[in-house]
């Protein structure tokens, strides 16, 4: 059996999807089998410091939180893209740092596309589905903590300073960052 291929894109009506080249410095097809990790792209650019992403496989559950205010609604509230469903093209895993993320170094044959208005209000409804628990950003001990602990082992791998939006995580983290 199967398993069906998700890519999102900001462009409509795409027939075929090509490689392009991105963080990784190869040109791939990025793509996901999961249809709530593939929507998580389609909204403005985020990294690991806005966001915590993990999935419990053992449920199937991703959870998706906030590490500091507003940043879901800033990042997916009324952009729009298209889902699309894809054909096998030779996906590999593991070739990115994203456990959920598959990819292709050949073009790609859509077999059906699914046109979304409102990126935030569709990852919402797939939470009242239980395919993804989106955490918004609370001010409790606990969440904090959490936060934390997450940018904590972020500054072991990479420099907050090297962030396209160092000044709002400076502000946001100002409690955990060591310069």
């Amino acid at each position: 059996m199967s398993r069906k291929i998700y890519h999102v894109s900001k462009t409509h009506g795409l027939s075929i999807i090509e490689p392009h080249i991105c963080s990784h410095n190869k040109a791939y097809v990025y793509a996901s089998y999961h249809l709530e990790t593939a929507l998580l792209f389609g909204g403005e650019l985020w990294t690991d410091w806005d966001f915590i992403y993990k999935r419990n496989y053992e449920i199937g559950e991703l959870t998706f939180s906030e590490t500091y205010p507003n940043i879901f609604q800033k990042t997916f509230k009324g952009k729009n893209c298209s889902l699309y469903e894809l054909e096998d093209s030779g996906f590999l895993e593991g070739q990115t740092n994203m456990w959920d993320e598959i990819v292709s170094l050949n073009p790609t044959k859509v077999i059906r596309e699914i046109k979304i208005n409102d990126l935030a209000d569709e990852i919402m409804r797939l939470g009242e589905n239980n395919k993804i628990k989106v955490e918004l950003y609370s001010q409790t001990g606990v969440y904090k903590e959490k936060i934390k602990n997450h940018i904590k082992n972020l500054q072991k791998y990479s420099d907050i300073r090297d962030q396209k939006n160092f000044n709002v995580l400076l502000e946001n983290f100002k409690e955990f960052i060591k310069l």
